[in-house]
């Protein structure tokens, strides 16, 4: 089954989200996600999905930005394919890593990309802080309050 996912999502959702250039290798889970995760990829040997780094999409935060907008929501690892343009659909989301999908043009509703350059910002201000999350969503939370603690309205 994990081999599925795996097939489903490089092939799929996440194809066109590259960060990346992925080589061959014969690596193990262990080593996936190390110094240089662009070898973590289903054709080297990774076969864990929180290690893999498909194409750019993972739920690996070294190969993939928005890992819960791509790996689970299908937008890719900027939120790019959410985007309405080249045959993708429109989709938003009132929370960072597309959290809690709502109706585009709604308030406090935005397309997937708007979050991205905030959530890199505020990632790099939370390491130098110490801040931590215990998952994503966690992570989301403390962009929106970062974002409203600092007057950052997102553009439709």
């Amino acid at each position: 089954m994990m081999h599925a996912m795996l097939a489903l999502l490089g092939a799929a959702a996440c194809a066109a989200a590259d960060v990346l250039p992925r080589r061959a290798g014969n690596l193990t889970d262990a080593q996936c996600g190390a110094a240089d995760p662009g070898v973590c990829n289903p054709a080297g040997g990774c076969t864990d999905l929180s290690k893999c780094c498909l194409g750019g999409c993972s739920t690996n935060y070294d190969c993939c930005g928005m890992p819960h907008c791509c790996a689970w929501a299908g937008c890719g690892c900027d939120g790019s394919l959410c985007d309405g343009k080249g045959g993708h659909a429109k989709r938003c989301f009132s929370m960072g890593n597309c959290f809690d999908e709502c109706v585009c043009g709604q308030p406090g509703c935005f397309a997937p990309a708007a979050f991205f350059p905030h959530l890199m910002k505020y990632r790099a201000h939370a390491r130098s802080e110490g801040i931590t999350h215990g998952d994503d969503r966690g992570e989301a939370a403390g962009l929106a309050t970062w974002l409203a603690a600092r007057g950052i309205v997102l553009p439709h």
